[in-house]
């Protein structure tokens, strides 16, 4: 736990994110904003995920999808 408090203080202070943070920050915005997630609905029909990615960032796309409607 304190390795990770530290891996998230070295984060914050270098204004970073990392993959994580980005799919949370975009399932956030995309929630809270709804005409911003329509657009880029709308202009982004597919997205290529690499693959040691890819369970992680399907659980996003899913959650998106479930509240786009």
């Amino acid at each position: 736990a304190r390795i990770y408090a530290g891996y998230q203080a070295a984060l914050k202070e270098a204004s970073a994110l990392d993959f994580d943070d980005l799919l949370l920050k975009t399932v956030t915005l995309f929630d809270e904003a709804p005409a911003l997630r329509e657009r880029y609905s709308r202009k982004f029909q597919f997205v290529m995920v690499d693959e040691e990615l890819r369970v992680t960032a399907q659980v996003a796309c899913d959650h998106l999808r479930v509240n786009q409607h």
